[in-house]
């Protein structure tokens, strides 16, 4: 198994809602919880920006607290 599938296999059993978008804040990837919570697919979202559908991007992790947005570099 390459990474790239390893690591979709992972994302795709996760309970916790995943969302991948681009720099142009164009939606690549969405897991299964993530599409639960939002009703939305990759497919139906493809040429638009996450904001233009509502989706509120809140990273969950243990030790952040529902509502905190977290910013990588």
């Amino acid at each position: 198994m390459d990474s790239d599938a390893m690591h979709k296999a992972i994302l795709d059993c996760m309970k916790e809602p995943v969302y991948v978008r681009d720099l142009d804040m164009n939606l690549l990837y969405m897991n299964p919880a993530a599409k639960l919570l939002s009703g939305l697919s990759v497919e139906a979202s493809q040429g638009k920006k996450y904001y233009e559908q509502g989706i509120d991007l809140v990273l969950f992790r243990s030790g952040a607290s529902r509502g905190t947005t977290m910013n990588s570099k």
